[in-house]
């Protein structure tokens, strides 16, 4: 008789809230958003040591500092915006069909697996192209967290309180 405890029943919940929230939760998000503000950190001042662009990214109050991480991070990644008077955005108008061609790719490419892709690569030059069916939602969820924190950073900066 196996006296193991069983695994338990995972839980299979189709909701794209739910797989949004596991697949990135804000702690990876803000990691992903800061490798591009230490990046701009580094290459403000060349030769500095990484302890010195940890501390001024973290510490500083520059242009290249945390205080910007999202600013920085829409324009390294190409997400254009309207800024308004009001410390708002509005995105580009083709943004969204841009940022979901982009995230379709990827999909592409990790359906296909590692053998499929290299399979694909010998065979075509370009491997097909689908449209995912919740892409579109998740774009969307991803743009609208993007634009509440770079509200917040604006407001920050403008001194309002956010």
């Amino acid at each position: 008789m196996d006296r193991r405890p069983k695994a338990a029943p995972q839980k299979t919940n189709k909701d794209v809230n739910y797989f949004y929230k596991k697949s990135a939760p804000d702690e990876d998000l803000l990691a992903d958003v800061d490798s591009f503000g230490l990046k701009a950190q580094w290459d403000a001042a060349p030769g500095q040591k990484l302890s010195d662009v940890i501390r001024s990214y973290y510490e500083g109050t520059g242009a290249t500092s945390v205080r910007h991480r999202f600013e920085i991070f829409c324009n390294a990644n190409d997400l254009k915006y309207t800024r308004n008077d009001d410390g708002t955005i509005n995105w580009d108008s083709a943004l969204l069909e841009q940022l979901t061609a982009r995230v379709d790719h990827f999909n592409d490419l990790y359906d296909a697996g590692p053998i499929g892709v290299v399979w694909t690569g010998i065979i075509t030059t370009e491997p097909e192209h689908e449209k995912w069916q919740h892409t579109p939602a998740i774009a969307n969820k991803f743009l609208d967290w993007v634009k509440t924190n770079l509200e917040a950073e604006f407001k920050r900066s403008s001194g309002k309180k956010t």
